[in-house]
């Protein structure tokens, strides 16, 4: 198999454990968002009559709780989008890493084939990579360039300028930068003072590089890289516009070897005070990189920052060992022998897979290390990757271990929430005398049983005037009439038209009782209303605030319906919502035959005359006739209504009867009671909620605690 194939099999070996580690770091996110929501419910535990040493249990749960949330979960969170990330990289990426001045940049060069011009080198002018950039095999010659925007800036490069020296009042914008620099006395020590000199150097040229920050990416051609990249520029003169830029992602073909999709990462030399790269580059390894190739001059000796470095990798990947995915190239400038560098190496501890020597100025010698570099990664990467992911998933069944431990210790901490807050004796004891202050008045029917049989007074005087009214409308009518309105009519056509007409106006005249009658049907279910409400004490159960009666009274049916036993209540109060009487309905069939002497459809009993002729005296004796008839059938009516409008009070007293029936006699008298009783026990927090105030919090309260602990189990669950 070729590198380029076993590179290309790892990188597609990866895109599933990707996919399952984004699913995990779903899962953490929602723990998180269980784990905080639950966090909100605890000071209100503590702060209630409970034990002192529940309340410290209840501290400690917080306590732990902060560190699931600000500590625990974000590392998870951050290993896994490391990891995440690592695995959905399209290149097998190579760290080029180093203190300043040992030829990375050169080892690059005779790599690729790029020069100076582009990428350049130290020359002895120190430190002169300023961004960092990926070098990506590609045949084509081209670079993205990523801008920082204004919050990472600030965060990123200024920031640590700030901790590192101990200045107060780090900037929070580029416009806070622009103000004066303190002055601190650092004494004797020359390292803060060169880093302090840095940071005033940005400060100073903020104008030669601030406009590109928050820029969007560009694409870039070759003859443009130096200009985003290096600290100088070809005459050596300062550049500054490296300082905006986050990342420079280049393109362009590697030389003389099978390597497949690989990137090179180019990082700022160790000891570059511009970047802060000695604070940031254990962060940009364990980001970027799969594995790093450590680059030195022969001709040093190994120091402090070499140890440094190589101790940083194990900050960047802690789960594996620096040996296993570290190279070391001698950069050989044939000022020292090899062996004894080796030798020096071991001394300091310092293993690696792989420790070659090349002289990073010839370019077939580079490229055939990095290709043997190269092969070797590729044989090792996939044990790496399975190590890394093992170790990381361990991690995580690691912290839902101790979450099911909290959860275990926050069921066993938190207070036993009564239930009841009060005995049934207690309860007994307010519930008896309401029960029966209200079941007296809904059993005061006695005034609709007198009443049932009387015309309702009202409804008379509707009555009467609705007669009298039709009466004047038909005499009005009729009597309207002249000869101009009957030019081209006969006298029997102009009757039989009218006969239609009249007929009409007096069986809808009587409509107009269903206002009395539904007045009367809503104001008996606005007493129960009110006897319910006041003396039933169930006013607090919900808001009624402009509340129709029969809407409340559905309200009340669904709040009984979770009683044990409460089928038939419901019913009763349902049917006594929606109880209805009216005239059409209950009233007019009854009378209806009133209305036939003009009913022509009833040739039996229509009475009204046909008159012969066409002359005045026929006209004025058919209009005379027409008024007699059907006044005669609005009197006939009227008084027929009279004798069955009763039937409107005795409907009333049958809907109130069997409503009572229906809510306190259901079962019998003391079965009803008892369920009563259950439905007062079920409300109880809200009928007598200044008693019960504190008894309904504490019931909320563990309900939502409950939820909250369930909604954290179930998180776990998932995560494992």
């Amino acid at each position: 198999m070729t590198t380029t194939s076993q590179i290309d099999s790892i990188l597609e070996n990866r895109k599933p454990i990707a996919a399952e580690t984004g699913k995990t770091i779903g899962q953490l996110h929602a723990v998180s968002a269980a784990l905080t929501n639950f966090q909100c419910f605890l000071p209100s535990v503590a702060s209630r009559d409970i034990p002192e040493n529940t309340k410290t249990q209840i501290t400690a749960l917080q306590i732990r709780l902060g560190t699931f949330i600000n500590e625990s979960i974000p590392a998870r969170i951050r290993e896994l989008g490391q990891l995440q990330r690592r695995f959905a990289r399209e290149t097998l990426n190579i760290g080029i890493v180093g203190n300043a001045g040992q030829g990375k940049s050169t080892f690059i060069q005779s790599l690729t084939n790029l020069t100076d011009k582009e990428l350049p080198t130290s020359s002895g002018a120190k430190h002169c990579t300023g961004a960092p950039s990926v070098i990506m095999n590609d045949n084509r010659i081209f670079a993205d360039v990523e801008f920082y925007s204004q919050t990472n800036f600030i965060k990123e490069i200024i920031a640590p300028f700030y901790s590192m020296l101990q200045l107060d009042n780090a900037p929070a914008s580029l416009a806070d930068f622009r103000k004066m620099l303190p002055t601190p006395d650092f004494g004797t020590d020359a390292t803060k003072q060169t880093q302090f000199e840095y940071l005033k150097s940005l400060q100073d040229n903020i104008g030669l590089y601030e406009t590109l920050i928050g820029r969007p990416k560009i694409k870039i051609e070759r003859e443009q890289f130096r200009e985003y990249i290096a600290k100088i520029d070809a005459s050596g003169n300062p550049i500054y516009t490296w300082v905006a830029v986050r990342n420079v992602e280049i393109h362009c073909p590697f030389q003389g070897a099978d390597v497949g999709a690989v990137s090179m990462c180019d990082t700022p030399g160790m000891g570059d005070f511009y970047s802060a790269a000695d604070e940031n580059l254990a962060d940009s390894v364990g980001d970027n990189i799969d594995a790093v190739v450590m680059l030195k001059r022969s001709s040093m000796r190994v120091g402090v920052g070499d140890t440094n470095l190589y101790n940083l990798l194990s900050k960047a990947i802690p789960e594996l060992d620096r040996e296993d995915w570290s190279h070391f190239i001698l950069n050989r400038d044939g000022s020292a022998s090899v062996e004894e560098y080796r030798a020096e190496l071991r001394d300091k501890n310092i293993a690696t897979r792989r420790i070659l020597d090349v002289d990073c100025r010839n370019a077939d010698e580079v490229r055939k290390c990095f290709g043997t570099i190269i092969q070797d990664i590729a044989a090792n990467q996939k044990t790496l990757d399975e190590t890394l992911f093992a170790k990381r998933s361990e991690n995580v069944k690691a912290l839902a271990g101790e979450l099911e431990k909290f959860i275990t210790d926050a069921n066993n901490a938190l207070p036993k929430i009564s239930d009841g807050g009060m005995s049934a004796a207690e309860l007994d004891k307010y519930f008896a005398p309401i029960f029966k202050e209200f079941s007296d008045f809904l059993s005061l029917t006695e005034s609709y049983r007198k009443n049932r049989e009387k015309p309702d007074g009202e409804l008379l005087k509707k009555i009467n005037a609705i007669r009298d009214n039709v009466i004047k409308k038909i005499h009005d009518n009729l009597e309207a009439v002249t000869e101009k309105d009957y030019q081209v009519q006969t006298v029997p056509n102009f009757e039989l038209e009218k006969v239609h007409e009249l007929r009409l106006l007096i069986a809808s005249a009587f409509d107009e009782l269903d206002d009395i009658i539904e007045f009367d049907f809503d104001k008996l279910r606005s007493e129960v209303v009110s006897i319910f409400q006041e003396k039933g004490k169930l006013a607090a159960i919900w808001n009624t605030d402009n509340r129709q009666n029969k809407d409340y009274l559905l309200q009340l049916a669904e709040h009984w319906k979770p009683i044990d036993g409460s089928r038939d209540i419901v019913n009763a109060i349902q049917r006594f919502a929606n109880a209805l009487f009216s005239f059409r309905g209950n009233m007019l069939h009854r009378v209806r035959e009133e209305i036939n002497p003009i009913d022509q459809n009833d040739p039996d009993n229509f009475v009204v005359e046909q008159v012969s002729g066409n002359d005045d005296a026929a006209w004025q004796h058919a209009k005379k006739n027409l008024i007699g008839v059907s006044e005669g059938v609005v009197k006939s009516l009227a008084a027929a209504l009279k004798e069955v409008c009763g039937e409107k009070n005795a409907s009333l007293f049958g809907t109130i009867e069997q409503f009572t029936d229906g809510v306190l006699r259901t079962g019998g008298y003391e079965d009803c009671k008892q369920c009563w009783r259950e439905f007062y026990d079920e409300y109880k927090t809200k009928i007598w909620a200044e008693k019960f105030k504190t008894l309904a919090d504490d019931k909320e309260l563990r309900r939502q605690l409950e939820n909250g602990i369930a909604d954290v189990e179930r998180a776990v669950k998932e995560l494992r």
